[in-house]
């Protein structure tokens, strides 16, 4: 036997002798191999990509060996023990690390390499916008792998965490974002998220209360929403408002009518929220214009009023009296007035505005009394009392044409006219009433001067018994003296009045004879003259 042999190589050598014959011998080699080291072929891994670089020990001792036992898998370099592996298939693969040396046993070894499928792609389904509390989520069911949502922000209940249409409750307003996982061993998650925006129901819509206005234009008044936002929209034949988003609108109206406008608040997606308002419209009376106050002397004339743009017009008679040919025409005929003062009334309505009233007022004057100035007069008097109709229709005037005289009223048929000129005096008496044509007539007056007598026959028969001056009518102050043929004064008065009837200034009867006299008229001058008596 050999025993105790060491590693390597031990030759031995078979000689054969046989005396002093030359030797036979042979040698042999004993090569003792050392056993391999251990094989370690590392840890087992769970892995999600096709290749990978293994991870075995390297031997101190002998060779090393990758094989594969099961699965599908390249090994670049199967006596590396850092060989890349490539190719791997899905699932689960088994390699062997054998270490051997020359003729001693192996060692072995094996890892199993797991192989992951990447998860399907996370699709969460579309964004949702939403105006309620609860909605059903929905994302795509993976082929590969498991799902699972998770609350990323906001406010909600998840139903069924594993379930890609769960329910979704108490979702609060505003934002919720969720995500939708994909997992599948170790093979990185997909992941997608939705965004669920919940809007909140908006402020329920006033629109304000129904109106009855008498304007062109209107403050609209709904309620300014809290939530979401309010618009308004004219309804019908409507006119537009002019800031639509403005709950208090200014809307401007041309004609009568009944116009309505609805208020609508939104948010989101929510349902709107609407509500209605009527206006009644009435656009403002036209004001009421009569005409100017008249005044006629006829029967009948033509109104002349404002034509309404805005309402229906109509006349009447207040007082007075008239008949009106057309009513609602502003310049209709009038007929059959009565003498004085006819107020008639223009007015204007226009629904259920205030009316417009205005009044003209119709004076109609009779035809004044025809004028009679009195009959043509020749007097020698420094004054006279006219005598002209008294008017029962109208006011009556005096005028002076011409001349020269004073007339003492002027409006008195029966006045007197003083200071009276010598010459011609033509005075104009008038009647008049209101508009009417005036009535006239023309009264002559001849003034002759003073006239003093040449001749008195004073024998009480009532004919020129006394010495008469014409113009003197107790003018005061009139000097008279009368002197006989031989100088002598035979009557003498400071103050004459038309008294002398051929007595002296002793009452004694003067013979027939003829007298000087000198006559002195104040504001006249001094007359002489010859007066004869006698009384046969």
């Amino acid at each position: 036997d050999l025993t105790s042999i060491g590693t390597g190589t031990t030759i031995l050598q078979w000689t054969i002798s046989n005396g002093s014959c030359p030797s036979s011998s042979s040698t042999i080699s004993i090569i003792k191999d050392a056993n391999p080291s251990t094989s370690s072929a590392g840890s087992n891994s769970i892995i999600c990509t096709n290749s990978l670089t293994l991870g075995a020990f390297s031997p101190s001792i002998g060779n090393g060996l990758w094989t594969i036992l099961s699965g599908t898998a390249n090994i670049t370099t199967p006596n590396l023990a850092s060989s890349s592996l490539t190719g791997i298939g899905t699932g689960t693969t088994i390699l062997q690390w054998t270490i051997s040396n020359g003729s001693c046993p192996s060692f072995t070894s094996a890892i199993s390499i797991i192989r992951d499928v990447d998860p399907s792609p996370a699709i969460a389904g579309p964004n949702q916008t939403i105006c309620s509390s609860t909605t059903t989520l929905g994302a795509k069911i993976p082929l590969i792998g498991k799902g699972l949502w998770s609350l990323l922000s906001g406010s909600a209940s998840i139903t069924s965490t594993s379930l890609a249409t769960s329910p979704l409750t108490g979702i609060a307003i505003g934002t919720t974002i969720l995500q939708w996982s994909i997992s599948n061993g170790s093979c990185p998650t997909s992941t997608a998220n939705i965004v669920i925006v919940n809007d909140e129901n908006p402020t329920k819509a006033f629109a304000g209360f129904d109106k009855t206005i008498c304007s062109t234009s209107l403050t609209l008044g709904a309620n300014a929403p809290l939530v979401g936002i309010g618009k308004w929209a004219s309804i019908g034949v409507s006119p537009n408002v002019s800031a639509i988003s403005n709950p208090f609108s200014l809307v401007t109206f041309l004609n009568n009518g009944v116009y309505r406008y609805e208020w609508i608040t939104s948010n989101g997606v929510c349902p709107n929220s609407r509500d209605t308002v009527e206006i009644n419209v009435g656009i403002p009376t036209t004001i009421a214009l009569a005409g100017a106050d008249l005044s006629i002397c006829s029967s009948f004339t033509t109104l002349g009023a404002n034509s309404p743009l805005n309402g229906t017009a109509t006349w009447s008679v207040l007082t007075g009296g008239g008949t009106i040919n057309n009513l609602s025409q502003s310049n209709s005929a009038i007929t059959n007035l009565s003498y004085g003062q006819n107020n008639i009334i223009w007015s204007i309505s226009n629904l259920n505005c205030p009316s417009s009233v205005d009044t003209i007022k119709i004076n109609r004057d009779q035809l004044p009394s025809i004028a009679f100035a009195g009959k043509d007069i020749v007097t020698s008097e420094n004054e006279f009392q006219l005598n002209a109709n008294s008017p029962s229709i109208g006011v009556g005037t005096w005028h002076l044409l011409s001349g020269n005289c004073v007339i003492e009223n002027i409006t008195n048929p029966f006045t007197l006219i003083t200071n009276i000129k010598d010459g011609d005096h033509y005075l104009i008496w008038a009647i008049a009433n209101g508009v009417c044509p005036m009535y006239s007539d023309t009264i002559l007056i001849y003034k002759h001067g003073v006239l003093i007598p040449e001749l008195i026959t004073p024998n009480d028969d009532g004919v020129n018994d006394y010495f008469v001056i014409n113009t003197i009518n107790n003018q005061p102050n009139v000097s008279l003296i009368i002197y006989d043929r031989w100088g002598n004064i035979v009557y003498q008065n400071p103050n004459y009045q038309n008294e002398f009837n051929g007595l002296n200034s002793d009452g004694k009867q003067l013979v027939e004879d003829t007298y000087y006299i000198i006559l002195n008229i104040p504001e006249d001058k001094t007359y002489t003259k010859y007066l004869t008596i006698k009384r046969k």
